[in-house]
């Protein structure tokens, strides 16, 4: 078993055991890419919130996040209604830990704030909303 940090409350880090990978080096399109593999740990998705502003910005982040709701399956792949909902959900899942935990970034861009509540209202159905995984 791997030991990883994650946080715990505030500003206590506390050490649990999962199975974990270590990821040494990548992309900005792979870890883009692993932020919405939904097989990836929730430490990895607070992990990239904590340093995506070192590879790319909050607005062209959330640019990219509209489009993967938008096509979440790679052209000439199918896949059925029930695959299309969870990949909806997770990345609908990613968008709210986003803004819940890291609300600064939305709390300091005005344009941003707007950019996400248009895309709420264009391009998400109120159900897939409830469908999306709480976060307690």
């Amino acid at each position: 078993r791997d030991f990883c940090l994650s946080r715990g409350l505030g500003d206590v880090y506390k050490r649990q055991v999962y199975k974990c990978s270590s990821i040494k080096a990548a992309t900005p399109d792979k870890l883009f890419e692993k932020l919405f593999d939904p097989r990836s740990h929730l430490s990895f998705i607070e992990d990239y919130f904590l340093t995506f502003d070192t590879f790319t910005t909050s607005e062209d982040l959330l640019e990219q996040i509209i489009y993967k709701f938008k096509h979440p399956f790679a052209s000439g792949t199918s896949n059925s209604a029930e695959a299309l909902r969870a990949a909806k959900s997770h990345i609908l899942f990613v968008i709210k830990l986003w803004f819940r935990i890291y609300c600064h970034d939305f709390a300091s861009d005005r344009l941003l704030r707007k950019r996400l509540s248009q895309f709420i209202r264009s391009d998400v159905l109120p159900s897939d909303l409830d469908k999306a995984l709480p976060i307690n």
